[in-house]
């Protein structure tokens, strides 16, 4: 699966989920970390791939269902 993120959606993510860490936000953060640039909510991916994936469709919403993701490495 791939997909990107726009810097408008993690914005909102921020925004949404009151995480305002420079490291989500500002391109200078970003550049100094580990990675050379922005950091994307983890959390954020998660939910874009779950919607991608259509999976409200696949499961009984009644039922409460647990998931466990292990990030291996950064994306």
């Amino acid at each position: 699966m791939q997909f990107i993120i726009t810097d408008k959606e993690g914005r909102l993510y921020s925004s949404k989920s009151g995480d305002y860490n420079s490291i989500h936000l500002d391109d200078l953060t970003g550049y100094n970390s580990l990675f050379g640039h922005k950091v994307c909510h983890g959390s954020l991916i998660l939910q874009k791939s779950l919607k991608l994936l259509k999976l409200d469709k696949k499961i009984n919403l009644d039922k409460k269902i647990y998931i466990e993701i292990s990030f291996l490495k950064h994306f």
